[in-house]
């Protein structure tokens, strides 16, 4: 799946390919890469192997901190994904707060390319 997200100033316009992985524990693992020359652009989700437990087999773990925010607010404009509201958990060191989101058409995930 391409993605066309707008990141001005940081980034500018840029073409991203979005590629499915899978972390330890069966959880969902979702990365960006860029589509000229595949480099890696982010990796948009975090495993936690020991909440994996609450979330539902479509459900993953996002990070929206530190060097992913820009990113992740560009990703909320696309309608693509659904915040799972009720279920936002504080985690490691800093205590951050890690969102829980699924896709906003359930076929998506199955349609994305395994890396």
């Amino acid at each position: 799946m391409i993605l066309n997200l707008s990141m001005k100033p940081l980034f500018g316009d840029v073409e991203l390919k979005l590629l499915k992985g899978t972390y330890s524990g069966n959880n969902t693992a979702l990365r960006l890469v860029d589509t000229e020359d595949g480099t890696s652009f982010a990796t948009i989700t975090v495993n936690i192997p020991e909440l994996s437990h609450l979330l539902e087999d479509d459900e993953f773990f996002v990070k929206t901190w530190s060097e992913n925010g820009p990113i992740i607010e560009a990703l909320r404009k696309l309608d693509l994904f659904t915040e799972v509201a009720e279920k936002k958990f504080e985690y490691g060191f800093r205590d951050v707060m890690v969102e829980v989101w699924k896709f906003t058409d359930p076929n998506t995930l199955n349609q994305l390319h395994f890396q």
